[in-house]
């Protein structure tokens, strides 16, 4: 599921949610339940200039255990 939304003329809000499962056919130990989670901000700094950040969420289990969270900021650039 995904979710956009226009704050501003130069600013969005983008939110997603992912829910997914993996099942191995001869070993029930290799299954995994992953979910993932992510909002993030874009906004227009100039003509030719685009920024970004974004917050990831997402948990793992079985085969994988993990949790992760993450912040990742881009700048982009038209030339």
């Amino acid at each position: 599921v995904s979710w956009n939304h226009q704050l501003t003329g130069t600013s969005s809000l983008v939110a997603s949610i992912t829910r997914s499962r993996s099942e191995a056919v001869d070993d029930p130990d290799l299954d995994t339940r992953r979910l993932t989670g992510t909002i993030g901000v874009t906004r227009t700094l100039s003509p030719n200039t685009q920024g970004a950040l974004r917050y990831r969420y997402q948990d793992s289990n079985g085969s994988d255990n993990y949790t992760e969270n993450s912040i990742t900021a881009s700048l982009g650039m038209r030339f």
